[in-house]
């Protein structure tokens, strides 16, 4: 029995996930959509990497805010450096972002 589990266990990480029908993206989407805030920031480094098609900072920023509004340390520190590299779309003031409630 133990032999059976450590089999369906390596097949889960060794098969790729488009064999089982669903591709990283597409689980990664699903909970992001049902507010997982590491989902949501996976989801923006894919799209600010352009690894789910070209480059994308709108879709980028909008999946790390939602990961940022809760708390997503990551997230926040992402929405950061996009601001600093001067990303469209994102606001000029932290606070802008509503990550930061007190002074810079």
């Amino acid at each position: 029995m133990h032999r059976i589990i450590s089999a369906l266990f390596l097949t889960a990480i060794l098969v790729p996930s488009s064999v089982f029908g669903q591709s990283d993206f597409e689980r990664w989407e699903i909970l992001a959509e049902a507010g997982d805030a590491t989902a949501q920031n996976s989801l923006g480094i894919m799209y600010t990497e352009g690894l789910v098609g070209p480059q994308n900072s709108t879709e980028a920023l909008k999946w790390f805010r939602l990961a940022a509004e809760q708390g997503y340390a990551d997230a926040q520190n992402n929405l950061g450096t996009m601001h600093q590299l001067g990303q469209r779309g994102v606001s000029e003031s932290y606070r802008g972002c509503g990550v930061v409630s007190t002074g810079c």
